[in-house]
């Protein structure tokens, strides 16, 4: 029997215009900001096995999950919209935390960009349904053995 493999994706230096600010003159234009993603994924066992696309955390699903939180609305804060970005990326199948970089180029004079950064587990009640899954099997896979 094969062991279960986790593994950490990355999509680096995604730059993408945003709708983000707080002061008047942000309001009704885009910045560039720039992302800096890595998710951690359950058993990609599967995925190499299969060499399907469908059984893995594809990087492109990533990045458009990302473009698709930037494109819903104005952000007033940076905060507000890195989280939003963590929260879907957790939304997808195989991802168990998101880390999230997010850098605003050229809000400040003096500074290539300011930056904040996320990191979100993934919600207690997937990880709980996660562990019951996995505790059943292993406790059929042991049964299964003793027949």
């Amino acid at each position: 029997m094969k062991h279960p493999t986790a593994t950490k994706i990355f999509v680096e230096n995604l730059s993408l215009d945003a709708q983000i600010g707080i002061y008047p003159h942000e309001y009704g234009r885009s910045q560039c900001i720039t992302l800096e993603v890595e998710l951690d994924a359950t058993d990609v066992s599967q995925a190499a096995a299969s060499e399907e696309l469908n059984d893995t955390l594809n990087y492109e699903i990533i990045a458009e999950t990302a473009q698709n939180v930037v494109a819903q609305r104005h952000f007033p804060l940076v905060e507000t919209l890195v989280t939003e970005i963590a929260d879907a990326l957790l939304a997808l199948p195989q991802a168990r935390s998101a880390r999230v970089r997010l850098a605003k180029q050229g809000c400040l004079e003096d500074a290539e960009a300011a930056a904040e950064l996320t990191t979100s587990p993934i919600p207690w009640w997937r990880s709980t349904a996660t562990t019951s899954r996995n505790a059943k099997r292993s406790l059929l896979s042991a049964v299964a053995l003793q027949e």
